[in-house]
């Protein structure tokens, strides 16, 4: 597990130095982004990364590597970083997102995934009627305003009597009480 933490940690270092040597001596330029999607392989599912990939999870497994989450989070928000970011936000952010997530740093919103923006194709003439092209937004839930924790009464207002229960004799569950039992003679 060790030597694929430091493959990964070691691949990111040399992927960012690259880039930034490339952004420094002004040989960067960015990619143009096609609109044809590359079709996946057949046959060929992507290769399975043996490492965790959830928020925090070198933290978990080190937890000495919480003190390089923290240099990370510093090295972030200086200045001259993020006119380095911001000269090549996308490859920038596919090499620091993943480490921002194994060493439980959130990312600044200059790394934030910028997703790709869908043009809306006009409605077609037979699509059928009654449906709108927008779904409907739902209002979220409210609980009441003056509604406590849990669905306990509000703060203001008595709490209602608490009924006590006593445990009833044998006799009584089963209906052989002395007033049962002159009724039913």
């Amino acid at each position: 597990m060790i030597v694929l933490i430091y493959r990964r940690l070691n691949r990111i270092n040399r992927r960012f130095a690259h880039l930034a040597e490339r952004i420094r001596s002004g040989r960067y330029k960015p990619r143009r982004r096609s609109a044809a999607v590359r079709p996946v392989a057949a046959g060929h599912p992507p290769p399975s990364d043996p490492l965790p990939n959830g928020f925090a999870w070198l933290v978990k497994l080190v937890p000495a590597s919480a003190v390089f989450g923290c240099h990370l989070q510093h090295l972030l928000h200086d200045p001259e970083m993020q006119a380095l970011i911001a000269t090549a936000p996308i490859p920038m952010g596919k090499l620091l997102r993943p480490l921002c997530r194994m060493l439980a740093v959130t990312p600044p919103p200059i790394l934030a995934r910028r997703r790709p923006v869908r043009a809306r194709l006009p409605r077609r003439a037979g699509a059928r009627p009654g449906r709108s092209a927008a779904r409907p937004v739902r209002p979220a839930p409210q609980a009441p305003a003056a509604a406590g924790c849990a669905g306990r009464a509000p703060p203001s207002s008595p709490a209602p009597p608490r009924r006590r229960h006593s445990p009833r004799p044998a006799a009584a569950k089963s209906g052989l009480t002395a007033t049962g039992a002159s009724a039913r003679q």
